[in-house]
């Protein structure tokens, strides 16, 4: 599962070294006032990161430059950004070099400034109508070749996308105002059908959602969520590493880091990841620790932290209530979240979760070291166990199986699948039973033919009029 990992106060830099995460905390500016957003990028172009702010008191959007050994200059962009919400980076313009974009809440401008190569910036403004806003982003939404903007403004409910026209004359277009005092905006396919969709926060109606790019900028909502309490930021990355685009919010209200799982249809699951993010303000995925799967990390003022969440590997989706909370009850999960860490139980050999209502046992093939299987007197009625090759013993007496399937088993000795409603059972492919117990199910035949080291029975109460054991010499 996700792990959490406090690192610094939320007013300064974090540093990452991959591998082992060391991180140690370096001032770039502390004459930010009241910084409300961060951003990383190669702004002058010489091989190295350089960090810009957004910061509400003073208006300001500035960057500042690394040296090369992350000794940095400040360089104001702007202090007339009116209450600085946002900064973003992209070449808005085209020519090689990346310029500024920011968002700013009390004079409604959404706003980018050019970069002439040598890092003097000229403004210019995209919207004086984005009502409170609070975010911007940069994407090429249209894929015509150049970068549009976005934006989120929570006094007019808006997300828009502005359209460049290839020569930085921009046009808006709604994406929606049903987004109560939107706060973020960002952009992903979520969906794979090769355009780019938007995804948003909004913090009044709780919302996480996400617009479905029909290919032509006509934009269907879809709501992922309405419990993230006064939701405040919203990103996208595959965390799960299944190839599709999964969701992450932060929430204020209710502290909350959660993660929404695609199922690769754009249906998605939540996924808690902290409910003690205090007044959670902005998340984001990256693999922190260099270990091949993505980490998240989160900002939350009121108790000025930055922390990152890290993940313990895969996970393994767990849908049956009963069946998640059995394995809580047995140490491999500790929260009734629809998953589990692929890594608490892939080298689990022994799981016996009988008698706990269970109509569901998907989740079963992340055991794969499996020997021992107990499920019995549950309300299952389908039991797929091809991915539990390592099987020795399989009970699954007393449930509402009407088919089972143990080719795959063939290291199955031990089989009890007594009272279900079974038609018919081959055991061809288990040629190593010692035990079978299918009594009480709707059998009409069965071969045992190849089942030579069987020492033990069981067929009564079935409708078999003929059994050949002839071969089990050792009955």
């Amino acid at each position: 599962m996700l792990m959490l990992r406090k690192l610094l106060p939320v007013h300064f830099l974090l540093s990452i070294v991959v591998g082992q995460p060391i991180f140690t905390e370096h001032a770039i500016s502390t004459s930010a006032d009241y910084t409300s957003s961060v951003h990383a990028a190669d702004v002058d172009g010489d091989g190295d990161m350089d960090v810009l702010s957004a910061s509400d008191v003073d208006d300001k959007v500035a960057w500042y430059a690394n040296d090369g050994s992350e000794s940095f200059t400040e360089h104001a962009i702007s202090t007339s950004a009116n209450s600085a919400r946002s900064v973003f980076v992209a070449d808005v313009d085209g020519d090689g070099d990346l310029d500024v974009l920011s968002a700013s809440i009390n004079d409604d401008k959404i706003a980018w400034y050019a970069n002439d190569g040598n890092e003097s910036f000229t403004e210019h403004a995209i919207s004086t109508s984005a009502d409170g806003a609070q975010s911007v982003y940069a994407a090429d939404v249209d894929g015509d070749s150049d970068m549009d903007v976005l934006s989120a403004s929570n006094g007019d409910d808006k997300i828009a996308w502005y359209e460049n026209n290839g020569s930085e004359s921009f046009t808006e277009h709604v994406i929606s105002t049903s987004a109560d005092g939107a706060t973020s905006v960002r952009v992903a396919d979520v969906d794979g059908d090769g355009d780019m969709d938007v995804l948003s926060a909004s913090a009044f109606d709780d919302k996480i959602a996400w617009y479905e790019n029909d290919g032509s900028e006509s934009f269907t909502e879809h709501a992922i969520s309405t419990s993230a309490n006064g939701a405040r930021s919203v990103h996208a990355a595959d965390v799960d590493g299944d190839g599709d685009m999964d969701v992450l919010s932060a929430s204020g209200y209710d502290h909350k880091i959660a993660w929404y799982a695609n199922d690769g249809s754009e249906s998605f699951t939540e996924h808690v990841i902290s409910t003690s993010a205090n007044g959670a303000y902005s998340v984001y995925a990256a693999d922190v620790d260099g270990d091949g799967d993505m980490d998240v990390l989160s900002a939350s003022p009121n108790d000025d932290k930055i922390a990152w969440y890290e993940q313990g590997g895969p996970y393994t989706y767990v849908p049956d209530d009963n069946f998640e909370q059995a394995l809580i009850d047995l140490g491999y999960d500790d929260i009734l979240d629809d998953s589990v860490s692929t890594t608490n139980i892939s080298a689990v050999t022994s799981l016996d979760v009988s008698n706990k209502d269970i109509s569901d046992l998907m989740g079963i093939e992340g055991f794969t070291a499996l020997t021992t299987l107990s499920c019995n007197l549950n309300q299952l009625t389908a039991l797929d166990v091809s991915a539990n090759t390592a099987l020795t013993v399989l009970s699954c007496y007393g449930n509402d199986l009407t088919a089972l399937d143990v080719s795959a088993n063939t290291a199955l000795t031990s089989l009890s699948c007594s009272d279900n409603q079974l038609t018919s059972l081959d055991v061809s492919n288990n040629t190593g039973l010692t035990y079978l117990n299918c009594g009480y199910n709707e059998l009409t035949s069965l071969d045992v033919s190849v089942n030579t080291a069987l020492t033990a029975l069981q067929t009564d109460n079935n409708a078999i009029t003929a059994l050949d054991v002839s071969s089990n010499t050792a009955l």
